[in-house]
C-alpha cells in the first residue's frame, strides 16, 4: 500500500526533516552558526501529504523541551503534496520547503516565515502572503541540503528539468541547476568545510561528489566531480557525511543482490580520501542519522526499500556503532550493529537525533496514513547488551 509518510527536522540539527529537522525529509541548523532561542526548543515534522486518505499536507511544530507536539499547520490552498525534507535557517526565522501543484506542474520551492505558524492552523488564499516570502517554479522533490555556513541549499527535482536546484539562501536567489546525470537523489551532504557537495545519482548507481566553490558564480558540472564510487546496481536511497568529513555512508536498499555483482546492499562506508568502499553493514537503508557524539549511526530501515511503503512488518531503526571513525587510525572491523528499535504494522521513515538534549526522534507512518512520533533514549548503547528505551511512545502528529 502506498501512503504519505511524516517527515522530520529538528531546527538545531542538519538533518534531513523532522526540523530539528527531521522525516524522509528534514531540516538542519547551519553548524558553526548562532542558534536562536527559538531554534534550541523548537522541532518541525513534515507531512508530505499526497494520497487519498492523507490530510492535506503540512508542518507539526514541536516542543523539544516537553516533547510535545504543539500543534500542525496545514496548507490548505493550492498545495497537493510537499517535499519530505526542508531546512531551517541559521536564526530559525524561515523555513525552504518544496510543494506540490494539485493540477500538476513542476512543483515549487518556497520560503515561509516560521513565525506566521504561532498565528494560524492553516496556510490558505487570505494568508498565503503572510507565510510565504518567496517562491521558484523551478522543481519540486525529496532533498533539500543545506551548506554548514547557511549560505546555501541544494535541492532535488524530479519534475521538468531533473537534477538539484541550488539557491543563495540569504540573498533569496536561484542560482541554477547540477545536472546529476539527470537524476533526482533522495539526500546529499556538504562538507566542514562546504567546498564539497555529496549526493548520488539515484537508480544510475553512483555516489558523487561536486567541489561547489565557484558558488555563487558558477553552477558546478559534471567537469567539477571529484568523487564518483559506482555501486553497480540498486537504490541508493540513504547518505549522511561523517562529520569529521573523511567519510560518507551510502545506502543501497536493493535485495536480493544482483546476479554477479559485488554486494554493496546496505550500509557502506566510503573512505573518501581513498574513493572507495572500506565497510559494510547489511541493512536496508532508507535514511541516515548520527548521533551528536559521532559515535552511532543510526539507519531507518524499511525491508521493501521503498520509502513510501507503510505497514510493514520489517521498519525498523537500526543503530550502528562507527565510534572507530573517530579514530586516526580506525579498525574497520569494529563497525556494527547494535540494536533494533521497530513497532509492528508501522513503516519507517526519517530520524534525527536532538543535539541539545541528545535524544532520538523517529516519525512513522501507518496504513491510513496518519503519522505517529517516538523520542527513544539511547544512552544505553553503550552499554553492553546495546539498547534504547522509549521516552514518547506514540505521540500522533500531521
Amino acid at each position: 500500500m502506498k501512503s504519505r509518510l511524516p517527515r522530520m527536522l529538528l531546527a538545531a540539527t542538519a538533518v534531513s526533516s523532522l526540523g530539528l529537522a527531521a522525516g524522509c525529509g528534514s531540516s538542519s541548523t547551519p553548524t558553526g552558526t548562532a542558534v536562536s532561542a527559538q531554534e534550541k526548543t523548537i522541532g518541525y515534522v513534515i507531512d508530505t501529504g499526497g494520497s487519498a486518505t492523507a490530510k492535506p499536507p503540512g508542518v507539526t511544530i514541536i516542543d523539544r523541551t516537553t516533547n510535545s507536539v504543539k500543534k500542525t499547520v496545514r496548507f490548505t490552498t493550492g498545495i497537493a503534496s510537499s517535499g519530505h525534507f526542508a531546512n531551517v535557517t541559521a536564526d530559525g526565522s524561515e523555513l525552504w520547503l518544496c510543494t506540490n501543484d494539485p493540477n500538476g506542474g513542476v512543483g515549487t520551492v518556497n520560503v515561509i516565515k516560521t513565525a506566521v505558524f504561532d498565528r494560524y492552523s492553516t496556510i490558505n488564499s487570505s494568508n498565503k502572503n503572510e507565510f510565504i516570502v518567496a517562491s521558484y517554479n523551478v522543481g519540486c522533490g525529496i532533498q533539500s541540503t543545506q551548506t554548514p555556513d547557511g549560505k546555501y541549499l541544494f535541492t532535488s527535482s524530479n519534475q521538468g528539468s531533473q537534477g538539484i536546484n541550488v539557491f543563495d539562501v540569504k540573498n533569496h536567489l536561484y542560482l541554477g541547476n547540477i545536472a546529476n546525470d539527470n537524476t533526482a537523489p533522495h539526500v546529499g551532504a556538504v562538507s566542514p568545510d562546504g567546498k564539497v557537495y555529496y549526493t548520488t545519482t539515484a537508480q544510475k548507481y553512483h555516489a558523487v561528489g561536486y567541489d561547489i566553490t565557484s558558488l555563487p558564480s558558477r553552477v558546478p558540472t559534471a567537469a567539477d566531480k571529484v568523487l564518483d564510487v559506482d555501486f553497480g546496481y540498486g537504490n541508493l536511497h540513504a547518505l549522511r557525511l561523517h562529520p569529521n568529513g573523511k567519510y560518507l555512508f551510502v545506502g543501497n536498499a536493493t535485495w536480493p543482490v544482483s546476479a554477479g555483482k559485488t554486494n554493496t546492499s546496505g550500509t557502506n562506508v566510503i573512505e573518501i580520501a581513498a574513493k572507495k568502499i572500506v565497510a559494510r553493514v547489511d541493512s536496508t537503508p532508507h535514511n541516515y542519522a548520527i548521533s551528536p557524539d559521532a559515535k552511532y549511526l543510526a539507519s531507518t530501515d524499511n525491508s521493501t526499500g521503498d520509502c513510501d511503503y507503510v505497514g510493514d512488518e520489517g521498519a525498523l531503526v537500526q543503530f550502528v556503532e562507527i565510534s572507530t571513525l573517530l579514530s586516526a587510525t580506525p579498525d574497520l572491523s569494529k563497525i556494527k550493529a547494535l540494536d533494533q528499535f521497530h513497532r509492528d504494522n508501522l513503516g519507517g521513515s526519517h530520524a534525527a537525533w536532538d543535539p541539545v538534549t541528545n535524544l532520538f526522534y523517529y516519525s512513522v507512518g501507518d496504513t491510513t496514513g496518519q503519522g505517529w512520533l517516538y523520542v527513544l533514549n539511547t544512552a544505553n548503547l553503550a552499554a553492553t547488551p546495546a539498547s534504547v528505551s522509549v521516552v514518547v511512545d506514540k505521540a500522533k502528529i500531521g
